[in-house]
């Protein structure tokens, strides 16, 4: 193994890699390998997180993050597995950063399982699974493998995600000509989390709603995301990039994106409480195209 920094400077060290299926970026799958330039491991607030980069200059793409955060580990403990769907596990995202965009993809679906070895400072893992951005494009990742030794001291909590804490609110409405029989719903499983931006990859906003329904019974994702620092209150789904959303349909694979309709705030994220309406066209991997009407609050 080639470490990526020394234990005597009190940094992480260690490698991380994984093969990339991407089809918005050339070449469409690739193997990401940290380079050592963002090998980061550290615990805050009762988690441990890591952060991971890989550099590259293929076609004006720049940079690939990596960034997980899960539960802390006795010393010891091994093969613990951890879902990406259930957010009081495990908050994953992977980011493509290049001189033309900067697109983070919040992890879905699949599975990691990492194990603390009876040091307390030497962590090994492995996982896959399906990440969306908010425009509804799906990274798959396979082959996922960590082994990393070290913690940092923790950073600032503005460079660090806030939380994948279950919080207060809601996000209820009605989908009209979606892909299967759920028409009303209402999460009240949901989040609202602080996503901080690396190097000239910008901070967002992203709220979360979960529920189940079905037969058979599946999990159901809303995801509502708006860069951080806006202050508009509305924003056209057709056109603006500061805003996104999405619906997941996970066991499943399906996922649909908004491409028209209106996102309005009536309270933005970083006032603590995310309030607002929207009324939209979703269209993804469905049959067809389908309308959903709500609000959220979400704190």
């Amino acid at each position: 193994m080639t470490y990526s920094a020394s234990v005597a400077n009190n940094e992480t060290i260690g490698t991380a890699e994984a093969d990339i299926h991407n089809t918005d970026i050339l070449p469409p799958h690739y193997k990401f390998n940290d380079d050592g330039t963002l090998t980061r491991m550290w615990r805050q607030n009762g988690k441990i997180n890591v952060s991971v980069q890989q550099s590259l200059s293929h076609n004006g793409m720049t940079s690939h993050f990596l960034t997980f955060s899960f539960r802390d580990l006795n010393p010891g403990e091994t093969n613990v597995k951890l879902d990406f769907s259930n957010p009081s596990e495990m908050f994953a995202v992977y980011a493509v950063n290049n001189s033309n965009s900067n697109i983070p993809h919040t992890f879905a679906s699949g599975t990691m399982t990492v194990s603390l070895a009876s040091g307390g400072d030497h962590l090994t893992a492995t996982f896959s699974g399906q990440a969306y951005s908010g425009a509804g494009n799906e990274v798959t990742i396979t082959a996922g493998e960590m082994d990393l030794k070290g913690f940092e001291a923790a950073p600032s909590s503005g460079m660090t995600p806030s939380g994948s804490v279950i919080g207060e609110g809601y996000i209820t409405g009605f989908i009209d000509g979606g892909p299967d029989s759920v028409s009303d719903f209402i999460a009240t499983e949901v989040e609202r989390i602080y996503v901080p931006g690396w190097g000239t990859r910008p901070a967002y906003w992203l709220m979360r709603g979960f529920w189940v329904a079905g037969q058979p019974a599946v999990t159901r994702v809303f995801v509502i995301t708006l860069l951080e620092g806006e202050t508009d209150l509305e924003y056209d789904l057709s056109s603006d990039v500061k805003a996104s959303m999405s619906y997941t349909i996970q066991s499943q694979s399906l996922i649909g994106s908004a491409f028209t309709g209106v996102l309005k705030f009536s309270s933005l994220p970083g006032t603590g409480e995310a309030r607002g309406s929207f009324d939209c066209h979703m269209r993804g991997n469905a049959p067809a195209d389908y309308r959903v009407i709500g609000e959220f609050l979400v704190r």
